[in-house]
């Protein structure tokens, strides 16, 4: 029984990681193809990719799915609210890199295939041990009806054994 309910809890668990590489996997296709409407699809559709190299420097990434920003071009492509900053002194983040949001998509699809095979492993031995399980508790029943079935012949037996000993005290002390 230790091993079930081990299986169990290893296929709940692994259910779980299953449930949080889809996630992951979800989140790595949205970054590659967000809404059109949204910052970040309005970004990637810009034919200008100078942005990648500047506004995406400075700008924070919770904003990327944001839908209510309007985002558009315009012609003075070097300021940032009217600031002029020196952008070159801050990394272009990974969400701009297109190579990246590849990685990263194949990194989770991986994931979720490891997953996903784990789990089945891991359902296809509980659904053994629970076999074997169901195969014991039967082979006990069965056994247990056979006990049940010989006690009753050997009552059976005892009682007729005591009648025929009675009879043959019966006949010697008539005899």
């Amino acid at each position: 029984k230790n091993i079930r309910d081990d299986l169990e809890r290893q296929v709940q668990a692994q259910k779980q990681r299953t449930r949080d590489t889809g996630r992951a996997l979800e989140i790595a296709r949205t970054r590659l193809k967000p809404a059109q409407d949204s910052l970040h699809g309005m970004l990637l559709a810009c034919p200008d990719e100078q942005w990648r190299e500047t506004l995406a420097r400075v700008l924070d990434p919770s904003l990327l799915d944001r839908t209510d920003l309007h985002a558009h071009l315009i012609d003075d492509a070097t300021s940032l609210y009217g600031w002029a900053i020196n952008l070159d002194a801050i990394e272009a983040p990974a969400w701009t890199q297109r190579s990246v949001l590849d990685n990263e998509l194949e990194a989770r699809q991986r994931d979720d295939d490891t997953a996903k095979s784990k789990l089945s492993e891991l359902e296809k031995a509980f659904a053994d041990a629970e076999n074997k399980r169901l195969q014991a508790v039967l082979a006990h029943d069965q056994q247990r009806a056979q006990t049940g079935v010989i006690e009753a012949k050997s009552g059976n037996l005892k009682t007729h054994l005591k009648a025929c000993e009675e009879g043959l005290r019966h006949a010697k002390e008539t005899a």
